[in-house]
């Protein structure tokens, strides 16, 4: 049961919107124009702590670090499928997104379109599966699928081995001959 105390609170929120978004937008501006590097200030605070805290996280429990990244390898590994020339063609994406982040001073990824461990369903890690992010629409993005997270297939324009020729004759659309 919620305390008097908050259903007051709401209900001031709930008749005082109006009053309430303007003073906080009054605010936001002049904390802006105060500061302007608050927001930037506060995230490399925020990122430091956090990166105290999971460096302290994994000296403590380094096994069970070791056994996610087996555990990843492992996945990996079963998300591949086993054709001739598949590892080489995966590379070349790889390549292409390190060419990217060199050419443009912007960290590129790759990323699995479906992913390899999805909520509804995995991914394979084949290159009809593999598209270049930058890192920002990487973390963006996230473990989502692509049905819940609109996308853009840049690796196949960039590489352009990303085709429907490109895929085994069990996974294209096209009938075979």
């Amino acid at each position: 049961m919620k305390s008097p105390y908050y259903e007051t609170r709401k209900k001031w929120r709930e008749d005082n919107r109006e009053k309430r978004l303007a003073y906080l937008k009054e605010w936001r501006a002049n904390k802006n124009a105060s500061d302007p590097n608050y927001h930037k200030d506060k995230y490399a605070k925020s990122r430091e702590t956090q990166l105290a805290y999971k460096k302290k996280i994994y000296y403590e429990n380094p096994k069970q670090f070791m056994f996610r990244a087996k555990m990843r390898k492992k996945y990996w590994k079963q998300a591949t499928l086993n054709l001739p020339d598949i590892a080489a063609e995966i590379e070349l994406i790889y390549t292409e997104a390190r060419r990217l982040t060199e050419e443009t001073g912007i960290l590129h990824t790759v990323d699995h379109i479906w992913p390899l461990k999805g909520k509804n369903g995995c991914g394979l890690h084949v290159l009809w599966n593999l598209q270049i992010l930058t890192q920002k629409e990487n973390d963006a993005k996230g473990n989502k699928e692509p049905t819940k997270f609109p996308h853009t297939n840049r690796a196949a324009a960039s590489v352009g081995t990303l085709s429907s020729e490109g895929c085994p004759a069990f996974l294209s659309d096209s009938p075979s001959a």
